[in-house]
Formats: structure tokens, sequence, C-alpha cells
């Protein structure tokens, strides 16, 4: 626990149990479990997909970068961390 508090505001990558791999900030530390916020990718829906037909030529440059991602908080247990790597280099 002393060392998750530690990583509180970094970058991580952490293994779970069952073979899953998340890379994200540690936001919160508690008693039993971690906060974790990762970038997920979005789920386009059908209409979405209609619309960006119609309008590709339009918005190609900006449609690339603008909502590909959305952010999601994942409550760890310690239970089923395997392993914490941090990503931020020092130089």
């Amino acid at each position: 626990m002393f060392r998750f508090r530690q990583l509180i505001g970094e970058r991580v990558k952490i293994a779970f149990e069952e073979e899953k791999v998340i890379q994200g900030k540690i936001i919160f530390v508690g008693n039993d479990f971690i906060e974790v916020v990762a970038n997920v990718k979005k789920e386009k829906h059908k209409h979405e997909f209609k619309k960006r037909e119609k309008r590709k030529h339009e918005f190609k440059k900006r449609e690339k970068h603008k909502h590909e991602f959305k952010k999601k908080v994942f409550l760890v247990q310690f239970d089923q961390i395997k392993w914490v790597e941090r990503l931020d280099i020092f130089c």
C-alpha cells in the first residue's frame, strides 16, 4: 500500500491475474484497492458511421484526433494485481 501511494499521479502499466494489462494513471489508493484512469477506445454506433460517411471529406483531419478515446476509471483490488510497472522514465 505504501508503494502505491508513492505512485499517485504517475503513469503505470498494471497486469492482472487473468492476464489483462491496462495502462493508466493512479489517482487514488485506498486500504485494499487503487483507482486507475485509463484511455479506452470509444465504441462507434451505426448512426455515427452513416454521418461520417456523408461528411468524410469535410472533417477528415479533425476527426482523426477528436473523440477517439474516452477516459474510464478502474477500481482494482490489491489481490488481483500481478505486477506494476512505472511508465515515466527519469532523465
